[in-house]
């Protein structure tokens, strides 16, 4: 996958090796960061339709995705627990660490509900403040 900052309309983020798993690991997971829209042009799906873009390629190139859980930008419009049930429902990531909230997306993976336990224990944890 291509490094970098991706956009797509008015929604951005970036894609970059991740230094969160063990050098060896790292030909195979990227990480995902700095998801933004501006307050403005959300509700239009762009943040979407860029994730479900880069899902995309990831499974066309046999990709894990890995990202950290929390608000980001001056205006988040959801909290922790509510990011980490869009990432599940829309596009399968899963929690794989309660503090700090990471979640990973297998190859192929398909959008499912985020498991009340994990929804709960981001809460317990903070991840949800």
């Amino acid at each position: 996958m291509k490094f970098g900052t991706r956009q797509f309309g008015a929604a951005s983020c970036s894609i970059r090796a991740s230094v969160q798993v063990p050098k060896d690991m790292r030909a195979t997971v990227v990480e995902v960061s700095s998801l933004w829209c501006p307050p403005e042009q959300r509700g239009q799906r762009f943040a979407t339709k860029l994730m479900h873009e880069i899902c995309d390629e990831a499974d066309k190139e046999s990709k894990v995705l890995l990202l950290h859980v929390h608000p980001y930008g001056e205006e988040p419009s959801l909290d922790s627990t509510e990011l980490a049930d869009w990432y599940a429902r829309r596009f399968g990531f899963m929690p794989i660490q309660p503090r700090p909230l990471l979640m990973a997306r297998m190859v192929g993976a398909t959008p499912r509900t985020l498991h009340p336990l994990a929804a709960a224990a981001a809460e317990v944890t903070g991840a949800g403040a």
